[in-house]
């Protein structure tokens, strides 16, 4: 599906890589409709611990921290990480999860325009000292998560950019994981999987 707010001014330039673009789009009733349910989106969307992704062979679980690597419950915040469990061959960098942080988050309203953006990069570990990025992608990419209102319509979107298996100076186990994770398109590189999320997101009343 195209989108039908613009809101590229958002989203980094692919420089290197690949790219995925997932859209989900809704036209309610009136605009106070509209505001009710981007509230309610926007609300699910900084819920980390709620998101979901269904991949072929099973379900990728989310688990917010705060800057020192505690668990919270929170909404998600600048400097926050995300630990992100696999189904299946676990990120031993990560004590068996993929990390990001949040880079940053924007809000904007004014008039029958509103948007809300969160963005996310790969992040080492906290929980331990190699310091290697703990991710199937290198650290030059980025992942944007955007939820706008015009009017009484309201898109829901996931944007990959720059998006680079993470294989260099690994040893072949590593090498061969972020590669069939990232490369293989089983997650990160498939848009079919954030198409899920967004069409999820979407339904949100």
């Amino acid at each position: 599906m195209k989108m039908t707010i613009n809101i590229q001014h958002l989203v980094p330039k692919n420089k290197m890589g690949s790219s995925n673009d997932a859209v989900a789009t809704k036209t309610y009733p009136d605009d106070q409709t509209a505001i009710k349910a981007f509230n309610a989106i926007e609300k699910m969307l900084f819920d980390v611990n709620s998101w979901t992704v269904t991949i072929p062979f099973g379900s990728v679980r989310f688990y917010l921290a705060d800057p020192r690597g505690k668990p919270t419950y929170d909404e998600a915040e600048m400097g926050d990480f995300v630990k992100i469990k696999m189904p299946m061959l676990a990120n031993s960098f990560g004590n068996g999860f993929d990390w990001v942080y949040v880079t940053k988050i924007s809000k904007f309203s004014e008039g029958d325009i509103a948007y809300t953006m969160i963005e996310m990069k790969p992040h080492s570990c906290i929980e331990n000292a190699a310091g290697q990025i703990a991710h199937f992608y290198t650290n030059d990419s980025t992942n944007t998560f955007i939820v706008a209102r015009s009017g009484s319509e309201i898109q829901v979107s996931v944007h990959g950019r720059n998006e680079i298996p993470n294989v260099k100076k690994l040893r072949i186990r590593h090498r061969l994981r972020n590669f069939f994770i990232g490369g293989g398109g089983i997650f990160g590189g498939s848009k079919l999987q954030w198409q899920n999320f967004v069409d999820t997101l979407i339904k949100i009343k």
